[in-house]
């Protein structure tokens, strides 16, 4: 899984690269014979973006969607506005954005909301490259048969106090995958490793946790359908866009 996730990853910073925005992710080439799965991936010493925001220093995880459903969707069903986009409450899940919206979060042990519309403004020529950026993926995503439903990008300042992106680009990590087959037919099977967050929330992993004394770890099992899934996921992911 680590050799399949860099050289996704890497082939993500680079269709970056082409589309004129600059990353951290240093070329390298991935050895595919090896059995022992690194995560390898070379990257630029930088720091993250940082800014005030509410009289807090934050950083920050830059989000867009083409759809809604998860977290956004509960909210929007509860007629919270976490982000304060004035989405209607009537919504329903799996509804397309004409244009995708962003949904930027802090970045830290618990990812706090952000206004979108103050991020915009804080960081205009930023979002508006990145937005750029993630439609064209999506176009090109989908004429690969993937459907690219969200993707997070995290920014970093560089020696040059240039931004650039870093750690995941457009890969599983960073993104929820469909294959459009399965979406077209409105089974919406993430090709990620959303696959584990469903299983532990089918699971019940959070509220199991929640018992635990200080400094006890849950002992969970995960079954080898759960990461095989995962693994032909990624390798899924590789083939359409990457060859």
């Amino acid at each position: 899984l680590g050799i399949s996730q860099t050289i996704i990853s890497n082939a993500g910073a680079k269709f970056a690269n082409e589309f004129g925005i600059r990353t951290a992710i240093l070329d390298e080439k991935i050895d595919n014979t090896l059995k022992i799965a690194p995560r390898c991936q070379l990257m630029e010493l930088c720091k993250p973006l940082e800014a005030k925001v509410d009289g807090d220093i934050v950083q920050f995880e830059f989000i867009f969607r083409n759809y809604l459903t998860g977290s956004l969707y509960e909210a929007c069903k509860k007629g919270d506005d976490p982000y304060k986009l004035n989405l209607a409450s009537n919504l329903p899940q799996w509804h397309k954005f004409e244009t995708p919206i962003f949904t930027p979060t802090t970045k830290g042990i618990k990812d706090e909301p952000l206004n979108s519309k103050d991020i915009k403004e804080l960081f205009p020529e930023i979002i508006t490259s990145l937005e750029n950026l993630f439609k064209e993926f999506t176009k090109f995503a989908q004429n690969k048969g993937i459907i690219v439903v969200d993707t997070k990008f995290e920014v970093f300042v560089n020696q040059n106090n240039d931004w650039i992106l870093g750690d995941e680009i457009l890969t599983p990590e960073s993104s929820r995958f469909i294959s459009k087959e399965n979406f077209d037919n409105e089974n919406y099977i993430s090709m990620d490793k959303q696959i584990l967050r469903d299983f532990a929330k089918e699971n019940q992993w959070k509220e199991k946790a929640k018992d635990l004394n200080a400094g006890e770890k849950l002992d969970v099992a995960v079954p080898d359908s759960i990461k095989n899934n995962i693994l032909d996921g990624y390798a899924t992911i590789n083939e359409r866009l990457h060859k």
